[in-house]
């Protein structure tokens, strides 16, 4: 990704849509480092990281295998939270003042925003890099940052330009637009949608507890896919493989531990996580018996 100071000075169509400034931080409020995310408050404040668990968009299909369970008010919160998930990890440097972020936005169904690109790994799945880059400031104390959408194949550009406000003492409001050449890739309401809502600094241990539930909540619905593919086989199948899944399962859960484990938040998360993957690579497996 090229620099976003070379950036703005050779392309003048940005600078028609940001009257971007020298960063001067001296004088201007400032934003707080760390990690903000959007949240609601229907039951309890819940941050909708990046890696939230969702029952909207393309999600809602995933909860069918809910009905029947019982969930706490902070689970339920999460399943039906807004719709701007993501998280932003700012730091400024006490020394100059700079800022830099790392991070991605999403709007169900609308658009992507980060940071950073997916890569393909090893195992031929796709994970977000997480990358930081340097923003410009205003005399406001906002900042402008580049960033890019993760599904282009193309991130050796810029590809639209968020700025960053401070809201408050621990808040933060985004508006933007993308590159004119790049309009086209974001549906109509994207940036209002993100424009809308406020993000708020959260604190490494809300964010490690939005993780334990999401990764709970993640292990579920893949345990309902999975019975859902095992009921689908024939009984003949079934009867053929069962001796394989019953020693499938006790593997599973001495690597990862048993769901019905005890122990800290943090060590319920590795659980939850080793089951879901775990869970995840045998649908896979059923699912091709079925043809």
């Amino acid at each position: 990704m090229k620099k976003l100071s070379k950036i703005l000075l050779n392309t003048t169509a940005l600078m028609t849509l940001f009257a971007l400034q020298s960063s001067a931080f001296a004088g201007t409020p400032e934003i707080k480092s760390g990690i903000y995310a959007p949240t609601s408050a229907i039951y309890s404040k819940m941050f909708h990281n990046r890696d939230s668990f969702t029952c909207l968009g393309n999600g809602a299909a995933a909860c069918q295998s809910f009905e029947g369970k019982k969930f706490t008010p902070e689970e339920k919160e999460l399943m039906e939270g807004g719709s701007v998930f993501g998280d932003l990890h700012i730091i400024r440097d006490e020394g100059t003042g700079e800022y830099s972020v790392s991070g991605r936005i999403y709007v169900l169904r609308l658009c992507e925003l980060g940071t950073g690109s997916f890569a393909k790994t090893d195992d031929d799945t796709y994970e977000y890099e997480k990358k930081f880059v340097k923003c410009e400031g205003n005399d406001d104390g906002s900042i402008n940052c580049p960033f890019v959408d993760p599904a282009e194949t193309d991130q050796s550009d810029v590809h639209a330009v968020l700025t960053i406000s401070p809201n408050g003492p621990k808040k933060i409001k985004i508006s933007g637009k993308a590159l004119p050449e790049m309009a086209e890739n974001f549906q109509d309401g994207c940036f209002d949608e993100i424009g809308s809502t406020v993000l708020e600094y959260e604190s490494e241990k809300d964010y490690a507890h939005n993780m334990y539930i999401s990764s709970k909540l993640q292990f579920l619905e893949a345990d309902g896919e999975l019975n859902s593919t095992w009921k689908a086989l024939s009984k003949a199948k079934r009867d053929k493989i069962l001796p394989d899944q019953k020693k499938w399962i006790k593997e599973k859960d001495e690597k990862c531990g048993p769901v019905t484990k005890k122990g800290t938040e943090e060590k319920l998360t590795e659980m939850y996580r080793c089951q879901y993957e775990m869970t995840t690579d045998k649908n896979m497996e059923l699912t091709e018996m079925l043809e």
